[in-house]
């Protein structure tokens, strides 16, 4: 339901107001994306005075959208850019190293995902990768992905999250 108001906002250039995680959140839509399923706004959280990303199916009752024209968004400004790929570094939550095995059939595509700089070890036909971690929801959906080829080493408190929720 908050789609429609949303791009609203994005198209006349219209902070818009909202509750998300039951916090009225103020926001100046600098783009919408659609990424993996779910649409996403992304702008200038006036709270934080930052660039932050709220998905639209999280919003909580109605947005409202304020008079036209009342920011610009950045020049060159790009929406995808503010979205990381990975779900796992959605968000501003404490970065968390986490180191994973992976072994065959994924060590390869997930290599080319995060890059050979997130390599920290190459076993046979496994590697272990570092995942730099801000959203632990979104890094278990991506390690749930990777089935029974994957492993979390380390932290600790980390392994313990994905047991539990295993």
């Amino acid at each position: 339901d908050s789609l429609p108001r949303l791009f609203a906002g994005w198209r006349r250039r219209a902070t818009v107001t909202f509750t998300y995680h039951g916090r009225e959140r103020r926001l100046d839509p600098y783009g919408l994306l659609f990424r993996n399923g779910f649409w996403y706004a992304v702008g200038r959280d006036h709270e934080h005075d930052t660039i932050r990303v709220y998905r639209a199916d999280r919003i909580e009752g109605d947005v409202a959208a304020g008079a036209a024209g009342a920011f610009e968004p950045p020049a060159g400004f790009d929406a995808g850019a503010a979205l990381p790929d990975q779900a796992f570094r959605v968000g501003d939550g404490e970065v968390e190293s986490v180191d994973v095995l992976v072994d065959e059939p994924h060590a390869a595509a997930v290599v080319a995902e995060l890059g050979d700089g997130a390599v920290v070890e190459r076993r046979d036909d496994a590697v272990v990768v570092r995942v730099e971690v801000t959203n632990r929801a979104g890094f278990r959906a991506w390690l749930f992905g990777l089935l029974d080829h994957a492993e979390v080493l380390g932290p600790p408190d980390v392994r313990k999250d994905v047991v539990a929720w295993l």
